[in-house]
C-alpha cells in the first residue's frame, strides 16, 4: 500500500507486476515435493499477493476517483466472496476428475495467468487514455449525476 501511494509509482502497473511474479510460483506448486521449497513458494506467494491485495485501493481511487471507492470496495469483496467460496470445491472437483493432486494448482496458474492478461490490457487503455489526455475515470460522470 505504501508503495502504491508514491506520486512515481502507477498502483495498477505495481499490480500487474506483483500477479505476473506471483504465477510462476503457483505452477511450481505443482511440481515440489521438498518441505522447505514450499515454504518458500509460500511466502514468495504471501508476499506478492499482498502487494497486489494492498495496492488495490490506490489503483481504484486512480481509476474511479474517492466518491466512487465505497461502492467499488462492496462489489469487489462481494466478487472475491464468491470466488472464495467457489474455488476449493471446483479445485476438489478438478482433483476428482483428473486424479492428480498438482493438477489444482496448474489451473488456479491458468486463472490467474488470465486475470494478468486482463490487468496488462487495462494498464496498456489506461495508458492510451491518458496519452489522448482523458480523465480515465468516471468522476465527472457521477458528480454530474
Amino acid at each position: 500500500g505504501w508503495l502504491a501511494d508514491k506520486p512515481c509509482i502507477n498502483p495498477m502497473i505495481l499490480i500487474t507486476v506483483s500477479l505476473t511474479a506471483a504465477v510462476p510460483t503457483l505452477y511450481l506448486f505443482s511440481l515440489i515435493s521438498s518441505y522447505w521449497m514450499f515454504l518458500t513458494l509460500s511466502c514468495m506467494f504471501g508476499f506478492l499477493t499482498g502487494m497486489w491485495v494492498s495496492a488495490i485501493p490506490s489503483a481504484l481511487v486512480k481509476l474511479i476517483g474517492v466518491p466512487l471507492l465505497a461502492p467499488a470496495f462492496g462489489l469487489l469483496t462481494a466478487f472475491r466472496g464468491v470466488m472464495i467460496l467457489s474455488g476449493p470445491p471446483l479445485a476438489g472437483m478438478v482433483v476428482d476428475v483428473v486424479g492428480v493432486k498438482g493438477v489444482a494448482m496448474v489451473v488456479s496458474g491458468v486463472a490467474m495467468s488470465v486475470a494478468c492478461v486482463f490487468y496488462i490490457l487495462s494498464v496498456l487503455v489506461d495508458r492510451r487514455k491518458e496519452r489522448r489526455g482523458e480523465s480515465g475515470d468516471i468522476r465527472g460522470e457521477y458528480e454530474a449525476l
